[in-house]
């Protein structure tokens, strides 16, 4: 889950490795980048952030897709929608071209176009793993077609395991052997099983590919963070260890907890005090604004808890030791 206009709190040197390796993919030297880390921690917003670094470079073509959540013909609508708007000058991230767009391509870009036709006729066949197939190739085939370095972001690629056709990974794997101008930068919540498939499901990529993780913020990240986000207000010594000890780091769950603090959502229904104006904030603001966002059943924090205990309840028909 990702909060609309999260603020990104730059990790320069997390990010001046990730920059090093699309200057040397630029250079003719291609390192497949994996990013791993817990939910919160920032990845969908480090790969917006470097999206927007790159959307300006007329050699580049730079694709963000999702691939948690969606159904086979969703999921490759929206690779197929990925990658034909990183041919717009200033293509947002997650952007929809339209279709006079997709119509003005023809000249440019027949093969590619004509395998999206094909791919499509697949799927309405129900030919799942073939038209898997052709849409992991698409981008290589574009690449050939533009002469265009193409960056290929996918965020939660664990989820390409839930995909109805045979062996994804696979599948994928064997056509960034072949694409030798395409870097894939792939993002995973789930670090043991995006562990579990690099080294098995990829393993004939395994040295071809940079797993770079992203753990939750130490204290001092942390306490810039909040410094940075409560720019107008402090907290205490005290309140901004109980804050990064309650939140181990999270820097989602301290982001929601700003913004709460800030009131930039408003008090929810049931809460008992405004913020005060002045430098600091009371002992009483910050339990009011932790326990408002936590305990609160419109609270944010409530909400993602809330979430992952329905899981837990799915796990078994007795769902009650899954919940303890």
């Amino acid at each position: 889950m990702q909060t609309e206009g999260m603020v990104f709190f730059e990790r320069e040197s997390l990010r001046a490795r990730i920059e090093k390796r699309i200057e040397a993919f630029d250079r003719g030297y291609r390192q497949n980048i994996g990013l791993i880390g817990p939910e919160g921690t920032g990845k969908t917003t480090l790969l917006a952030s470097i999206h927007r670094s790159l959307v300006s470079r007329p050699d580049f073509c730079v694709v963000y897709v999702r691939s948690t959540g969606l159904t086979l013909p969703q999921f490759c609508e929206n690779w197929i929608s990925g990658l034909l708007s990183g041919l717009l000058p200033q293509n947002a991230f997650e952007a929809v071209p339209s279709q006079d767009f997709f119509a003005s391509l023809m000249p440019r870009i027949p093969r590619t176009l004509e395998k999206i036709r094909a791919l499509r006729k697949l799927l309405r066949l129900e030919k799942n793993t073939q038209a898997l197939k052709e849409l992991f190739a698409l981008s290589g085939t574009l690449g050939e077609e533009t002469a265009l370095k193409v960056l290929v972001m996918i965020d939660e690629f664990h989820g390409l395991a839930g995909l109805p056709a045979s062996d994804p990974f696979g599948l994928l794997g064997r056509e960034i052997m072949v694409q030798k101008n395409t870097l894939y930068l792939a993002a995973s919540s789930c670090p043991a099983k995006a562990r579990e498939i690099f080294h098995e499901k990829l393993s004939l990529l395994f040295g071809n590919f940079e797993m770079v993780d992203i753990p939750r913020f130490g204290f001092e990240e942390a306490t810039g963070f909040l410094k940075l986000r409560l720019v107008n207000r402090r907290l205490s010594e005290a309140q901004t260890r109980f804050f990064i000890q309650m939140t181990d780091g999270s820097p989602l769950a301290l982001e929601l907890l700003c913004e709460r603090l800030l009131g930039v959502f408003g008090p929810p229904a049931g809460d008992t005090f405004f913020l005060k104006s002045g430098e600091t904030f009371s002992d009483g603001e910050v339990l009011e604004a932790f326990t408002n966002e936590l305990f609160n059943e419109r609270g944010r924090l409530y909400l993602l808890f809330a979430k992952r205990l329905e899981a837990c309840e799915r796990l078994a028909k007795d769902s009650a030791p899954y919940l303890r």
